[in-house]
């Protein structure tokens, strides 16, 4: 009976270490492959020619806001959205007062990027700093972006000040 047992020990261990092997080669893969879109996020990112881009639909209201910055070598544009009738709050127009001069209130930006930082992670993401100066050459606010391998990323903008005018905004990085 014993002799019996003993073959079927052997190939329920042969069995068992091929799938284990075979986790841990297809964990190889993955992070083979996180590593190659994390090499290629980095050398998008530095030639400063990308856009981030968010789509939020509040929950307030079902309206979808948009949100896009792009960088441009050493231009930076900003369009973020804040319709009307929503809450508001960081373009001014969380009582639904503020004149609105255009199909959406929100912050429209156009300036020069000073200091650009770019920071790699072994955690496969990259930080990216800067500062906007306005038309005139003046400080206008301080950008962070934090970027991950698979192109997601989130945003932070504050003003010279150093109050926030949007932060946690998370979306997608691509190329210009």
């Amino acid at each position: 009976m014993a002799l019996l047992l003993i073959p079927l020990l052997s190939i329920s261990f042969i069995s068992f270490s091929q799938v284990t092997k075979s986790k841990k080669e297809k964990k190889e893969v993955k992070e083979t492959q996180q590593t190659i879109e994390y090499q290629a996020l980095g050398t998008l990112l530095e030639t400063k020619k990308i856009v981030f881009q968010t789509e939020i639909v509040q929950a307030s209201t079902g309206i979808k806001v948009y949100n896009i910055v792009q960088f441009d070598g050493s231009r930076f544009y900003m369009r973020c959205e804040n319709p009307p009738n929503t809450s508001g709050g960081f373009s001014g127009a969380r009582d639904n007062t503020t004149p609105n001069n255009s199909p959406q209130t929100g912050i429209f930006f156009d300036g020069n990027i000073e200091n650009w930082e770019l920071t790699g992670s072994h955690s496969k993401y990259y930080i990216i700093k800067f500062n906007v100066l306005d038309r005139n050459g003046l400080p206008w606010g301080e950008i962070m972006m934090k970027a991950y391998f698979n192109k997601s990323a989130a945003i932070e903008i504050k003003s010279r000040q150093g109050k926030m005018i949007y932060a946690n905004y998370t979306g997608k990085v691509r190329a210009l």
